[in-house]
This record gives C-alpha cells, sequence and structure tokens, in this order.
C-alpha cells in the first residue's frame, strides 16, 4: 500500500524523500515527474558547462535546442548543456516555452522581432542578442497563435 505524507515545518529546509522496499521503473518515474515539474515551482533549470552545474532562472533562456542527441540551453551571454530531451524539457517548461521546430523549443517572452518568409517559416530574434532562431513550416500556424494569445493583437 502508497501513502503520500506532507509535514509542515516552517524551519525546515524543503525536500522531497520517496522511501520505498526497492527501487522500480514506477518509482524512478515518479522521481523524474518530481524532479521535471520543478522548474514550473522555482523558476530556474539546473544545466551544466563542463563538470559544473549551473541554477539559471528560466526567464533568461532564449530558447532550446538539441542537436546529435544532446540538448542545449542559450542564454544572451552563454550556451549551457541539459541532460534532458526536448520531448522532456517540452514537458516540464512552463507554457511560455514552445517547440517551434523539431529540433528547437523557443521562450515567447524573449521574443524582440518575427519575420515570415513566403515559404512559411518565420526567423525569430531575441532582445539583446544577435542570435535566432527559425520557427518550421509545421509549427509555425501553432506558433502565431500563441504569440497572439500571449500578446494579443499587438502586432
Amino acid at each position: 500500500m502508497r501513502k503520500i505524507r506532507i509535514e509542515v515545518d516552517p524551519d525546515a529546509e524543503e525536500e522531497i524523500v520517496i522511501r520505498c522496499r526497492r527501487l522500480d521503473e514506477e518509482i524512478m518515474q515518479l522521481q523524474d515527474m518530481i524532479e521535471n515539474s520543478s522548474a514550473r515551482f522555482t523558476g530556474e533549470i539546473s544545466l551544466q558547462i563542463g563538470d559544473s552545474k549551473y541554477f539559471v532562472p528560466l526567464k533568461e533562456i532564449l530558447f532550446f535546442e538539441s542537436s546529435e542527441r544532446q540538448s542545449a540551453a542559450h542564454t544572451n551571454e552563454r550556451i549551457y548543456d541539459s541532460d534532458k530531451k526536448l520531448y522532456q524539457l517540452e514537458e516540464m517548461l512552463p507554457p511560455y516555452f514552445l517547440r517551434v521546430s523539431k529540433s528547437t523549443i523557443l521562450n515567447l517572452r524573449m521574443i524582440a522581432y518575427l519575420k515570415k518568409d513566403l515559404t512559411g517559416s518565420c526567423e525569430v530574434g531575441f532582445r539583446n542578442s544577435p542570435k535566432k532562431v527559425y520557427v518550421s513550416r509545421m509549427y509555425a500556424k501553432a506558433f502565431l497563435a500563441k504569440i497572439e494569445e500571449l500578446r494579443g493583437n499587438h502586432q
């Protein structure tokens, strides 16, 4: 039988403890769910550069991209490595992050400009950054609808 117990102690450091008889697939999935949802609550994500771990505020991330089975997070200043795949990031990030191509998730709040082309894709530039990404045709309609939803009809 499984039970959930919550103890409230204003002086305690917050922690989540999973006590189990053995570490099975279900417990590992529970651990992943808890870890993946923490970005929504803390507003930051754990990323790496080499052997160093950084806790990067989500509001600083311009976009995530994947290439050759590696995921990276781009800010204005740095590129961090992520141990998560894009589909895992997509599940854990707040709704202002949106998949815009097979290999890119971007922060809708950091967009400075959009440049549509005749093929139906779209170039996206970011605030205070020379970096840009491209929204593929397959994702363009959902992307433009989401932009309109977040920013209203002021385009």
